[in-house]
């Protein structure tokens, strides 16, 4: 196995350049002459972002990135698709890991972001999520999202020192020291849980999602598979993600959440995820009324509903699942509230029975209320 080295590098801070591979490969910052992935079955440390697929997306702080194999050498199109091995599975293995990966950009790469000439070395990204779908060129291509990471410090804890109170910040390389006057470090007495600091990164990184311009409902059906519990209140206790329900004549329905409740003796419900930046009610003269995207998203609910009308399908999902549905309610989670009057928007759901409109300012502002009690 390689020995990696993740994080940055000693001696060639953000904004490093050089001349040419060779000079990259030996500081150590991406070391493969041709490869744009330094990357394993064990992980990826660093890429290189020049050109060489017409896939990539380059925004400055955010990156989405194609994975490597597929494309022809010299026009860099796409004339295969793409494995899950290599330096793809190496990403996929620092997502899971949390490790960051340095990102070094090409003089071929998008001109708004890029040197002109040699390679720029622009510090440490974190790969936020990955997917596989047809690319420009209609072959199959890992996708990789990957978010620059700022280098400012996170308080984590306070120390007693003299009877005074100092706090204890996170190193960009991931040490938590405190420096007193004179440069030494002192015991710690901690007040903020592992626990705690994990989940504060996760709200951040809910909030970079819903911020994105660029994101996509893939992303954030792909976050809250991964952290179920933003979805969670006192109903309910799990989230299952897109589960199949066949039919007999038609291709199968699949709505992206069903919610188990905490009552074993309660019925699940579902829950159907849209953007961030719609509206969620249109104004006429007369009165308010849902948004065209809230009613899209009823009519897929009112399809899953229906669905339950039949026992023997409810059989066969509780066989399947072990969840136990019936008329479940409907659940949307779009938008934002703080757009738009309390009254307007509940005159407008009342439109639509047994319907539950979700807000992202609801699932943060119940995320940050975790947050406060931890």
């Amino acid at each position: 196995m390689v020995d990696r080295v993740y994080g940055e590098i000693p001696g060639y801070p953000p904004g490093s350049t050089f001349s040419n591979r060779i000079d990259l490969a030996n500081s150590g910052v991406h070391r493969p002459l041709q490869a744009g992935i330094s990357g394993g079955k064990d992980g990826a440390d660093s890429i290189v972002v020049s050109g060489g697929y017409i896939d990539d997306e380059d925004y400055g702080d955010e990156v989405v990135y194609t994975g490597q194999g597929g494309n022809h050498p010299v026009t860099g199109r796409q004339i295969a698709h793409q494995q899950l091995n290599r330096g793809n599975l190496g990403l996929v293995r620092s997502q899971e890991e949390g490790r960051l990966v340095r990102l070094t950009r090409g003089a071929g790469g998008d001109p708004r972001y890029s040197p002109l000439h040699g390679l720029r070395y622009d510090g440490l990204f974190r790969v936020m999520h990955h997917w596989y779908e047809p690319g420009i060129d209609g072959y199959r291509i890992w996708r990789f999202r990957m978010v620059a990471q700022k280098s400012e410090r996170s308080p984590l804890g306070i120390e007693l020192l003299n009877g005074r109170l100092r706090i204890v910040s996170e190193q960009p390389d991931g040490t938590v020291k405190l420096a007193g006057s004179a440069g030494q470090v002192h015991n710690l007495l901690y007040v903020v849980t592992a626990q705690t600091q994990q989940w504060r990164k996760r709200v951040k990184e809910l909030e970079d999602l819903i911020n994105s311009p660029r994101v996509r409902e893939h992303d954030l059906q792909v976050f809250f598979e991964q952290n179920p519990d933003f979805l969670f209140d006192d109903l309910y206790e799990s989230a299952y993600p897109q589960i199949v329900l066949q039919r007999d004549h038609e291709g199968p329905l699949i709505p992206d959440f069903a919610l188990k409740p905490t009552n074993t003796n309660a019925l699940c419900d579902l829950l159907e995820i849209k953007l961030p930046k719609v509206k969620l009610i249109r104004e006429s003269p007369n009165r308010v009324r849902l948004s065209s995207a809230i009613m899209e998203a009823c009519a897929q609910l009112r399809e899953y509903r229906d669905y339950f009308e039949d026992p023997e399908r409810r059989k066969s999902v509780r066989e399947e699942y072990g969840l136990d549905f019936f008329r479940p309610r409907m659940i949307v989670l779009i938008g934002h509230r703080r757009w738009h009057s309390a009254t307007d928007l509940r005159k407008a759901e009342t439109d639509v029975p047994n319907l539950s409109i979700v807000t992202y300012d609801d699932i943060l502002e119940r995320a940050r209320a975790r947050l406060r009690r931890r």
